[in-house]
């Protein structure tokens, strides 16, 4: 029986710093694309397709965290849909997103200072 918790355990501490690295991947990233953001590109289709789609992938994946952090104790299918949904919005962040995002940044440099490779 030792034996079983202790290989839940380890499991769960394997969850808890794979959700911590692919948050921070997700966050170091995050200055670059409000840097993006905050230029003068809110009229760029590109960019408004990127954020609608940010948006729409976000939003169940703050209702999952909105409900586990509501909820009272250990809840384990639910913390584990949360986990799998922050994955897939790390997936789509990393794979979809920045990809646009760092295009267009890429683009406004070469514009501006003539460089031709940012990120």
């Amino acid at each position: 029986m030792a034996n079983i918790i202790q290989d839940i355990g380890k499991g769960i501490e394997v969850v808890g710093k794979d959700t911590k690295k692919v948050a921070e991947d997700v966050f170091i990233a995050l200055p670059k694309v409000i840097t993006v953001l905050s230029t003068a590109i809110k009229d760029n289709d590109e960019v408004k397709g990127a954020v609608l789609g940010l948006v729409s992938n976000a939003a169940p994946v703050i209702a999952d965290v909105e409900v586990d952090i509501l909820s009272k104790g250990l809840n384990l299918p639910s913390d584990l849909a949360t986990i799998q949904a922050l994955w897939q919005f790390a997936v789509y962040f990393k794979s979809e997103f920045l990809p646009v995002i760092e295009s267009v940044y890429e683009q406004i440099d070469v514009d501006i200072n003539g460089n031709t490779k940012v990120l």
